[in-house]
């Protein structure tokens, strides 16, 4: 490969949430939000979405080129929750929830699109979580010219080094570890 300084063009995310309830008991979304990932519910007309995830609230962010607009465009979506229900908001790598709560069938999907594996070359097996534990994370969205697996790859590499070392140290939920937050995760998502 060229040694070639890539320019990202913008970047973006889908965060996901809890809900908790004065007390601090996890509180299932479903039925709250609505919206899917097939079909989210636009919040603005810039871009803004949320969706039921699981028993998580999963939010959508315009893209964004700056760290200050990505902060305001977060606290837009957590402020728009926070005003739709009745609930406090947890932004924690896991927690748990009742055999009530979990016996939906929206409850009991996990995941999305494959995932792959940049340093094994392979895709990474179906997530199992531990029983009744429920794991939020979200994804970062880049996006640069002419994009290609190999340059592609090549920046999750970098993220890995740069980003996923710092949040394995910062994160000490160890059971969240076991099951999201691999090294190397990626979707490659609109590249010919």
């Amino acid at each position: 490969m060229s040694k070639k300084i890539v320019e990202f063009n913008a970047f973006g995310a889908d965060p996901e949430v809890f809900l908790i309830d004065k007390e601090g008991k996890a509180v299932s979304s479903e039925g709250l939000i609505g919206g899917t990932k097939e079909e989210p519910i636009p919040i603005s007309e810039e871009g803004h979405s949320l969706q039921e995830d699981n028993v998580m609230v999963e939010f959508n962010i315009p893209p964004v080129r700056d760290v200050g607009r990505l902060k305001r465009e977060i606290a837009y979506c957590l402020a728009t929750i926070k005003n739709r229900v009745n609930y406090d908001i947890a932004i924690v790598p896991s927690i748990k929830f009742t055999d009530e709560q979990l016996s939906t069938d929206q409850a009991k999907e996990f995941g999305c699109s494959v995932d792959f594996n940049v340093w094994l070359e392979c895709e990474y097996p179906e997530i199992k979580p531990e029983k009744n534990t429920r794991y939020a994370g979200g994804h970062i969205h880049i996006s640069y010219d002419n994009p290609t697996v190999e340059i592609t790859e090549c920046i999750v590499k970098a993220m890995d080094l740069f980003l996923g070392v710092p949040a394995v140290i910062m994160d000490e939920d160890e059971d969240r570890k076991n099951v999201y937050g691999k090294s190397g995760r990626f979707r490659i998502q609109n590249i010919k």
